[in-house]
């Protein structure tokens, strides 16, 4: 019993050596790894064992993160995330990285054993593909010399990376990290040319600043946001990924990557030009979309606005052909879409003619915009012309109007009272038919509403103010038809322009509202509420519409909320209905 004890354990070992053998075969002739060997981090008081021993895993740690995260990042297609998936639009490049880029990197064996034996003696024949370096340490900095004497030729015919200095890093980790890139970009660049024209720096900023945004994505959706060491962080990041933008061949990601460094800036926080440099980065990533490479670079810019804000026609209340980039997004909203259409409307004077757009907020009741109603209060009609009462419009357009509800009078504001928008009485309203869009009962604080989806209902019509191939593309042949005009809030600030009787809160957003679209309900996307009434917009330039929302007043949904539990006298007006 004994003796066949002993074959087993014999045997055992024997088919050990045979498998270390037959490793050190494949090693020899099939082993492409890289091996990360000893780096000597050495400070004032001589070398340190201990952060020698560390560096070289914090390099292997750092390699296999960076791959993760860029696999992820890529991934990413949800709302919930700081990526915004509606400007990737279709033909965009994927960041794929090849796969050497993505392979992961080895620490030397230093164990002495039968497989260190066999090792010593295939050095003597083989080195290697080792990296080794020095690291110098001092209060606050850390600078790496690093060697890699077999580094692979770029594909492009640069020299190879066999000797290189990595810039000064606050940390260890950063230091490590920066070597783990630079190891990543030289593999990828070895098999692929295009990937080898784009400069090692500008890669490892971008995965430095990658790390940074998975690093900060929670602290950044807390109520308090980012504390002062996260803002600099972000702006840092945002200041060297912008400096590439200049570069002969840029990672597309870098664009995209800018922008939701930026959006991790809480609202208060968050100046107008970083607003804006969000935005460009956004239209920026866009305009890469291989379907849009044969066009003139204005139009290229143009189509890809319109492309990633559209303005979707609504048939019938569905959404007709949404871009590949919105379906997604809105396929799960469908059903409370299609019901606040039906209670959206073209609002036409006396004359017939449209002046903007409304929505039914309570049984009777019709909110919109102040100078769309100062515009029908004021519109005449020719003397050939029977004059109608203003309407309420609840068709496709005005040459299609199943159904229109006369305007009465104004209950809000007051007579003496200024305000941006207007709540007017609706004569014959079917509520069954038509149901009152549902609103919010207060605007949600600046940190939930920033950055969420949220849409426009109204009735766009081309526009001479913004740029013409941008109209062509965003409406193609039919304006003036009832469209879902899609995006996102970008902001909530205060602005005294939009109405000088007071200071105003604004919602801004980056929805391809036009003329026409003003009144319209802003509805958040998420909770099927509306937030707010399109008031008007701005045009600027490369980065496309900055459009502003007025919140609803405090007054005004109070009003709303009377209407709605039947506590007003007037709830039931007359029917004064009519079929066009």
């Amino acid at each position: 019993m004994v003796s066949l004890l002993l074959k087993v354990v014999y045997s055992a070992l024997l088919l050990g050596i045979v498998g270390v053998a037959a490793r050190e075969l494949w090693t020899v002739w099939l082993d492409t790894r890289v091996y990360i060997g000893t780096f000597d981090v050495v400070s004032e008081s001589g070398k340190d064992d201990g952060a020698s021993q560390a560096f070289s895993q914090r390099i292997v740690a750092a390699q296999t993160i960076l791959s993760q995260q860029v696999i992820d990042y890529q991934s990413r297609r949800s709302g919930d995330t700081p990526s915004d998936p509606t400007y990737v639009i279709p033909g965009m490049p994927a960041l794929n990285l090849p796969p050497e880029a993505l392979a992961g990197v080895d620490i030397t064996v230093q164990n002495i054993n039968v497989r260190q034996i066999l090792t010593a003696v295939r050095r003597g024949f083989l080195e290697p593909n080792e990296v080794s370096g020095r690291v110098t340490q001092r209060p606050g900095s850390f600078l790496a010399a690093v060697e890699w004497p077999q580094a692979p030729r770029p594909a492009g015919g640069a020299p190879a990376l066999t000797k290189f200095l990595v810039p000064s890093r606050a940390s260890a980790q950063e230091e490590a990290a920066y070597i783990a890139c630079s190891i990543s970009w030289a593999r990828a660049a070895s098999s692929d040319a295009k990937f080898a024209a784009i400069p090692r720096t500008q890669f490892c900023d971008f995965a430095a600043a990658l790390t940074d945004l998975y690093a900060l994505e929670d602290a950044a959706s807390t109520p308090d946001g980012l504390d002062e060491k996260g803002l600099q962080v972000v702006r840092k990041h945002a200041a060297t990924l912008r400096s590439h933008y200049e570069d002969n061949h840029v990672l597309p990601g870098i664009y995209r990557l800018r922008a939701d460094l930026l959006e991790l800036l809480p609202e208060r926080k968050r100046t107008q030009d970083e607003l804006i440099e969000a935005q460009e980065a956004r239209v920026r990533y866009a305009m890469l979309s291989s379907e849009l490479q044969g066009l003139p670079e204005e139009e290229k810019r143009m189509a890809a606005l319109a492309i990633a804000r559209p303005a979707i026609l609504l048939d019938n209340g569905k959404l007709k052909n949404p871009p590949e980039n919105w379906a997604g997004v809105l396929k799960r909203h469908i059903v409370e879409i299609g019901a606040a259409a039906e209670s959206t409307g073209l609002i036409l004077d006396s004359a017939g003619n449209p002046t903007g757009t409304g929505f039914i907020v309570a049984p009777g009741v019709m909110m919109t915009t102040s100078y769309i109603h100062n515009a029908v209060r004021t519109s005449k009609t020719q003397p050939s012309t029977p004059a109608k009462s203003p309407r309420l419009c609840l068709g496709q357009s005005a040459a299609n109007c199943v159904t229109s509800l006369e305007l009465g009078d104004v209950i809000y504001p007051k007579e003496a009272a200024d305000s941006p928008l207007v709540l007017i009485e609706l004569h014959g309203h079917d509520q069954v038919l038509h149901p009152p869009l549902s609103v919010a009962d207060a605007l949600p604080a600046p940190n939930e509403v920033v950055g969420s989806y949220v849409h426009v209902i109204g009735y766009p019509v081309r526009d001479p103010r913004m740029p013409e191939e941008f109209i062509k593309r965003l409406l193609k042949e039919s304006d003036g038809q009832r469209r879902l005009m899609p995006g996102r809030v970008l902001a909530v600030g205060s602005s005294m322009w939009i109405y000088p009787a007071g200071d105003t809160t604004v919602l801004t957003t980056d929805i391809s509202t036009t003329s026409g679209a003003g009144g319209g309900p802003l509805i958040d996307l998420k909770s099927g509420k509306v937030i707010g009434v399109a008031h008007s917009g701005v045009w600027k330039g490369d980065r496309g519409k900055f459009a502003y929302s007025v919140p609803l007043p405090r007054a005004a949904i109070d009003i709303i909320n009377q209407r709605t539990r039947g506590t007003q006298d007037s709830q039931a007006l007359p029917a004064k209905q009519s079929n066009n």
